[in-house]
């Protein structure tokens, strides 16, 4: 089992209430490689464990977490190697995830039980960056240094599209949109864009966009889908998907930008700094970072609560799960959408 105790940090000269994660009984989380809200914003899940597997299916459990009290309220044990990602459906219900162990899984997360197994999952074969569609009756993510996304079915399991990258390029990281645009950001430094329509048993896809000499560690997508932040080497980038003009540069940061998440009025962009383990919160309209956060240890992900009420830091440490109310690091935020 995993306690999340509530505890102060100084932060940036202000002490913040915040929560932190600890071991017990040595099931604890030597890093956590992924911390993402619920749609509701009221539950986090939590993806932790070593960095080696384990037939103890509990050292490498997503656990959920309620935001208002730090209570684990569920745990999903199936993974016997770390959780490289996982995501929400649309509607909070199930949680598809990714993992070194070669799986790709379909959780309902009310019963804590797989519901359904990627018949893609192969031993040895390490997925990655599992997410949903609109509809949440498609799931796209492909496999570490593969050359191809797949789309498959979370009600069946069944491959129903291949898209394969450009130039047999290896694929960094993908995210797709409300509006059915699938960005996929190559590791030889090129961005795509693929409008992806149809059925979600014959889905149909296309090629609308492409971009040279962008290199992107992660890709989010802001609420009303025309504008994707970029995670970049040295700087974070927007691009405006209604017009082929390249990627702006929003700011730069002199380190790679890991891990993005928007407020949900896509007035603000919060990044997280890999070589420095430096968190932003930066104003889009001007390009002005607005607050800087300091993690002490490793820093790999950065999150926005859809309703707008926190932001988390998460990666490895004495304390590798921070959340925190946005009220106290932006105090002149309105958190909500209108």
């Amino acid at each position: 089992m995993k306690l999340y105790a509530v505890v102060g940090l100084l932060l940036l000269g202000l002490v913040l209430t915040v929560y932190t994660a600890s071991a017990q009984e040595g099931v604890g989380p030597e890093i956590i490689t992924s911390a993402i809200f619920d749609p509701s914003g009221t539950r986090l899940a939590v993806a932790s464990g070593p960095y080696f597997c384990s037939t103890d299916v509990r050292r490498h459990a997503i656990d959920i977490i309620d935001v208002s009290s730090g209570d684990v309220i569920a745990s999903l044990q199936r993974h016997i190697c770390l959780v490289t990602d996982f995501a929400w459906s649309p509607d909070g219900s199930q949680i598809a995830s990714a993992g070194d162990d070669g799986l790709s899984l379909v959780w309902d997360v009310a019963t804590e039980r797989v519901v359904t197994t990627f018949e893609g999952s192969q031993r040895g074969l390490r997925r990655a960056a599992p997410t949903w569609n609109a509809s949440g009756d498609l799931i796209a993510d492909f496999v570490v240094l593969g050359t191809q996304v797949t789309l498959w079915s979370p009600a069946t399991g069944e491959i129903v599209a291949s898209i394969p990258a450009p130039e047999g390029a290896r694929i960094g990281t993908i995210a797709w949109s409300e509006s059915g645009i699938l960005a996929l950001a190559s590791q030889d430094a090129n961005l795509y864009l693929y409008q992806i329509s149809g059925t979600a048993s014959a889905p149909e896809v296309q090629l609308t966009a492409a971009f040279s000499n962008v290199t992107g560690y992660d890709l989010q997508w802001d609420a009303t889908s025309s504008r994707l932040a970029i995670g970049g080497h040295d700087a974070v980038y927007l691009l405006d998907s209604t017009d082929e003009s390249m990627p702006e540069v929003l700011g730069e940061t002199n380190a790679r930008v890991i891990s993005l998440s928007w407020d949900p009025t896509s007035q603000h962009l919060l990044s997280a700094r890999y070589d420095d383990n430096i968190a932003q919160v930066w104003n889009v309209a001007t390009g002005t970072v607005e607050a800087t956060l300091l993690f002490d240890g490793s820093l790999y992900i950065a999150s926005w609560s859809p309703d707008g009420e926190h932001l988390v830091l998460a990666g490895q440490g004495a304390n590798p799960l921070i959340i925190m109310p946005v009220s106290d690091v932006l105090p002149a935020a309105t958190p909500t959408a209108p």
